[in-house]
């Protein structure tokens, strides 16, 4: 299973308890989501591990942004 498809199956759940849902930028080689709920935002992610065998949630209290040396 590929780590959109892995979103959309949890995406329904966190829309039933309360969170609006945006699509943003990539980040670390996966889709960037924004949760919002009472006037908070948190940012998510899920990306595959390196074999694509598995795959890894993150959650970010602040949107990622690259690091620019």
């Amino acid at each position: 299973m590929d780590v959109g498809t892995l979103f959309w199956i949890i995406r329904p759940g966190f829309e039933a308890d309360g969170y609006n849902i945006s699509e943003l930028d990539s980040y670390g080689g996966g889709l960037v989501y924004a949760l919002e709920k009472n006037g908070v935002t948190t940012y998510m992610n899920v990306l595959s591990d390196k074999d694509d065998t598995g795959a890894i949630l993150v959650t970010w209290n602040s949107l990622p942004q690259p690091i620019n040396p």
